[in-house]
């Protein structure tokens, strides 16, 4: 991958770790996401729930944190990323489903808030 290509791959995965930084410490996230992906087509609806699928490589963004992309003191916000990362994606999993988006095989469905789901 070319340089150019690794740092638009940064820069993809910071907007992610935000955007499950305010899932799990906004009140209202939930809520505004569903109103957003239901006021977009289709097509961004799907690259916007296939992007967040990033957060599976772990490896790769522990080393991120540990390079220092959040500075010095990186301990808290690794371990917010690792223990919450799963759960955010089952939960988007569910309101992509549920927008009836087709995001190709990336969608895992393995955790706790699947469970309706893959019961349906």
């Amino acid at each position: 991958m070319s340089e150019e290509g690794r740092d638009l791959e940064k820069v993809i995965i910071v907007h992610v770790l935000d955007l499950l930084y305010f899932w799990m410490y906004q009140p209202h996230a939930h809520t505004v996401l569903g109103r957003l992906l239901a006021g977009m087509p289709q097509e961004e609806r799907r690259i916007l729930v296939i992007s967040q699928y990033i957060l599976q490589r772990e490896r790769e963004i522990s080393q991120l944190f540990v390079d220092g992309i959040v500075g010095k003191n990186f301990g808290k916000a690794l371990a917010f990323y690792l223990d919450n990362s799963k759960n955010y994606l089952d939960e988007i999993q569910i309101i992509a489903h549920r927008q009836g988006v087709d995001a190709g095989g990336y969608l895992h469905g393995n955790g706790p808030a699947c469970a309706t789901l893959n019961a349906a």
